[in-house]
């Protein structure tokens, strides 16, 4: 059955019955073909962003890891940072974004435009 995704988010979870920490679920809600609505978890995501390859990442305890070998879609090399949450990455991104917004004025404008 074919339907579109109208809403996303995230929650945290435990699965208590097999005693392991599930992380992050990305909650996905979509109406589908006929008009019925579906609700579904994705397991086992974790929230990351990537940089190039050399800038400077800080250091913060809830930075799992990092992982090279990753490339833009212009050949430029990139790292991945995998984090805890949802929130440390916008967190961290804001630094970036920060960075970005000085030296592009126009991806401000991109980004944050409310349509």
């Amino acid at each position: 059955m074919i339907g579109r995704v109208v809403s996303t988010d995230y929650t945290f979870s435990d699965d208590f019955d097999d005693n392991r920490d599930l992380g992050v679920l990305v909650r996905l809600s979509a109406r589908m073909e006929d008009g019925s609505r579906w609700n579904g978890y994705v397991r086992g995501t974790e929230p990351y962003f990537f940089v190039p390859e050399d800038e400077s990442i800080p250091q913060r305890d809830y930075i799992k890891r990092t992982e090279s070998g990753f490339e833009s879609l212009f050949d430029d090399e990139l790292r991945k940072v995998v984090t805890e949450t949802p929130e440390q990455v916008e967190s961290l991104l804001t630094s970036f974004l920060g960075q970005a917004r000085a030296m592009f004025p126009i991806i401000e404008e991109l980004l944050f435009r409310t349509v």
